[in-house]
């Protein structure tokens, strides 16, 4: 079973609310969201920076929330065409490579960390989609986000084929 969720469309009504706010309060209001609705998710941003020495804050003041009303519309055009992307995808991977996966899909607004990447949510193999940072590398365009989508998607399934079920550290 491929089930999805959705941290942004939560997220994308509580911050164009707030759009015209400081980064720094932005960034506080990001991590109060997550914090309180997907504490997991906002954590794997934060370590993913923290792990490599780096101060996810200063990067969220200098990087990240600075950007958000410059990205948003960007943001919001890529969710909407995962949305389309991630319709009938169970299907279509029982049709191409004839296995039945058992994953999570999480679409978050993360820290610029990356556009997609497979990682492990809530106990399941997932694959992570972070909305900025697809606006940011300008790949919300439906042909673009089916080549990210693709390409997370073959990971799953060459670790699947292989029988592996946890991620090489």
């Amino acid at each position: 079973m491929i089930n999805i969720i959705d941290t942004f469309k939560d997220y994308k009504g509580f911050m164009e609310e707030n759009l015209n706010k400081e980064p720094k309060e932005k960034m506080e209001l990001w991590e109060k969201f997550y914090n309180s609705n997907f504490p997991e998710m906002g954590r794997k941003c934060k370590e993913d920076y923290e792990s490599e020495g780096y101060n996810w804050k200063e990067i969220g003041l200098t990087m990240v929330f600075n950007r958000s009303e410059e990205d948003f519309p960007n943001m919001i055009e890529g969710y909407k065409n995962l949305l389309k992307t991630f319709n009938g995808i169970e299907e279509k991977v029982k049709a191409i490579f004839h296995i039945e996966m058992d994953i999570n899909i999480v679409i978050y607004r993360g820290l610029l960390n990356s556009a997609g990447w497979v990682d492990e949510y809530e106990g399941k193999r997932a694959m992570l989609f972070g909305v900025d940072k697809i606006a940011k590398l300008g790949w919300q365009q439906k042909e673009k986000i089916d080549a990210l989508v693709c390409h997370e998607l073959c990971h799953v399934v060459h670790f699947q084929i292989r029988g592996e079920s946890k991620l090489p550290k």
